[in-house]
């Protein structure tokens, strides 16, 4: 591999992973909001307060749970759904991005060979294709009904972390034994508790 694809392959990897951290930063803030008022997560009395802060801001509360929502989706979309770019050359994909690590890496064949099976069988990955398009890239007038739970959205989130850390251990040299790699695998706890930490001071504030 010449330096002109290792430089390309390097920015190919750091846009992936800023796009599943925008999957998972959003659907993690839209679990977090909806955890606020569940009594049995976070207690009667506190839910009670928080739904009361909730209907007092409901206008704010609603656009932050439907951007959220959709943003997650869409990411997720950018991610999992093959495509063409505007010269016709295929899109940034994990898909693609594995394709582009086996032509030019000696990988872990085994482990690619299960994580494309876990790609190609994942039927979540068509119900989000129907989603994205008749919903959320485009209106059809007589959309499917179709729906999406937070399981697996889950299932997705996942799959993309073990894709990227796949893809950097190879394109970035992560050895899977290497502290950075370890952090690179569970960063997605630290991200659940940045947004967790700040609704907590956020619902604080509204409080005062």
């Amino acid at each position: 591999m010449n330096k002109d694809q290792s430089k390309d392959l390097t920015s190919y990897i750091k846009n992936i992973r800023n796009w599943y951290h925008s999957a998972l930063t959003s659907f993690t803030l839209f679990q977090q909001l909806m955890i606020k008022k569940a009594p049995n997560h976070v207690g009667l009395k506190t839910a009670r307060r928080n739904l009361h802060t909730w209907n007092e801001y409901n206008g704010v509360f609603t656009v932050a749970l439907t951007t959220a929502r959709y943003t997650s989706i869409m990411s997720l979309a950018v991610l999992f759904i093959d495509g063409k770019d505007k010269n016709g050359n295929p899109s940034m994909s994990l898909g693609n991005l594995l394709k582009e690590v086996d032509e030019n890496y000696t990988v872990d064949k085994a482990e690619l060979e299960v994580i494309n099976n876990k790609l190609s069988s994942n039927e979540t990955i068509g119900t989000l294709r129907v989603l994205r398009n008749q919903y959320l890239a485009h209106a059809d007038k007589n959309p499917d009904v179709i729906e999406i739970s937070d399981a697996m959205l889950e299932d997705l989130i996942a799959l993309t972390k073990h894709i990227v850390a796949f893809g950097e251990r190879y394109i970035l040299h992560f050895d899977i034994d290497d502290a950075q790699y370890r952090h690179n695998t569970i960063s997605g706890s630290n991200v659940e508790n940045d947004v967790s930490m700040s609704l907590d001071k956020l619902f604080t504030n509204l409080q005062s």
